[in-house]
């Protein structure tokens, strides 16, 4: 399998919200990626188009990372979840700053792992990432009362964004992509596209050289989680075995004009945060969240890792 790197250059705010619309985020789930891809697919074919993607993911023909920051030529990934033995671990300032990185550049993980990073110096390059904004918005109803509410949204700096690592089996994979991503820069990623946030320009299309690791291969010691995934039951007590994690619960409601008549959440689920740290890979799945509508709902929660020593 190839892994393509792609970058998405903001050129509106980006609205990604946890728990309200003053919420901002920097990065992106594999499975809010997925499932814009899915409306994609919907748009551009129909039912049949939407079930030939969710195939390609389920039969892992791709593959789709997290979407974390990039600055410059410098790229993010998280932090791994796991104890390292630091130089001077007795300094309690420095520990501070060790637990104020959420993102490492990815060429200084195995450093970070043997205890050998700079916080301070790699705190200090992410501050240059963008920043945050909270615009006052104003809902009009027939009463004509004016309902003010705040809109969160994230700003990159110039040659800054988010990108993304996608798995593909074949160049055809490959150009199937390529236009879905394409397809979405002009749709936008996030909340309130409507009002014009989340639009991208695609840029990249490199391949990658990094240790990305399928699952049930071996001979890395750890394999750190670039995806937002879970895995199946069969697989999980193996998977737990010596891993560090992090759950994350998912949620929201479901985007389908013909999925019920009224507004409807998905079914809760609880995934392994990008990050954690496996001994032992997994497959995991695309599972079904729905919940009394009248078609399946999709949670992507198929794993991407890095393989690190």
């Amino acid at each position: 399998m190839d892994y393509i790197r792609y970058k998405l250059a903001f050129e509106t705010g980006l609205h990604v919200g946890a728990d309200s619309l003053e919420d901002a985020a920097f990065s992106i789930c594999s499975d809010t990626i997925f499932s814009a891809l899915c409306i994609e697919a919907l748009k551009s074919g129909g039912v049949e188009e939407l079930d030939r993607f969710v195939g390609y993911c389920r039969k892992d023909e791709i593959k789709i990372s997290d979407g974390f920051p990039y600055i410059g030529k410098g790229f993010y990934i998280p932090k791994p979840i796991c104890k390292v033995d630091k130089k001077e671990d007795g300094d309690s300032a420095r520990k501070k700053l060790f637990k104020k990185l959420a993102y490492i550049r990815e060429e200084n993980i195995q450093r970070y792992l043997d205890g050998e990073l700079d916080p301070e110096q790699e705190l200090a390059a992410f501050k240059e990432l963008g920043a945050y904004a909270l615009t006052a918005k104003v809902a009009l109803d027939t009463a004509e009362n004016n309902n003010l509410y705040n809109v969160g949204s994230y700003h990159f700096h110039k040659d800054n964004g988010i990108f993304i690592i996608v798995g593909v089996k074949d160049e055809e994979k490959s150009e199937y992509m390529f236009n879905l991503l394409e397809n979405l820069s002009y749709s936008g990623i996030g909340g309130k596209r409507s009002a014009g946030y989340g639009r991208f320009s695609l840029k990249g299309g490199v391949k990658e050289t990094a240790s990305i690791a399928e699952a049930g291969q071996t001979g890395h010691k750890k394999y750190v989680l670039l995806s937002t995934a879970m895995a199946k039951e069969e697989e999980l007590l193996q998977a737990l075995g010596n891993a560090q994690y992090q759950l994350i619960k998912r949620g929201g409601f479901v985007f389908s004009e013909t999925y019920s008549e009224q507004p409807l959440k998905k079914n809760d689920f609880y995934s392994f945060q990008s990050g954690s740290v496996f001994e032992r890979p997994f497959e995991g799945d695309i599972f079904d969240v729905s919940d009394n509508g009248t078609h399946p709902v999709y949670r992507y929660a198929k794993p991407m890792f890095l393989g690190v020593n």
